[in-house]
């Protein structure tokens, strides 16, 4: 076994071309570009890892006491001013 505290080693290689895709600005001015919808809303999808669920959390705890506290509110609105007496004028 090696020493742990080693500096890891790897077989780096450069290459001239970028791995990401697009092209490049001068395209971009001169309009040779290629732009899917579906592409780049599936790109912003996957940039969104581990971001849904907590905002699917984070809402359902945003609604929950909402529409709790709504049909609450709608229940004594309406049964809650049958019990009143109405105020006669005698």
């Amino acid at each position: 076994m090696g020493d742990i505290y080693a500096t890891p080693e790897s077989d780096v290689v450069q290459s001239g071309r970028s791995e990401r895709g697009g092209g490049n600005i001068e395209d971009a001015i001169e309009g040779n570009i290629d732009v899917g919808m579906f592409a780049i809303l599936g790109e912003a999808w996957r940039g969104l890892k581990g971001f849904k669920l907590k905002r699917h959390i984070a809402t359902a705890i945003w609604i929950v006491p909402w529409v709790t506290l709504t049909c609450a509110m709608l229940y004594f609105k309406l049964f809650g001013a049958q019990s009143q007496t109405l105020p006669t004028d005698s």
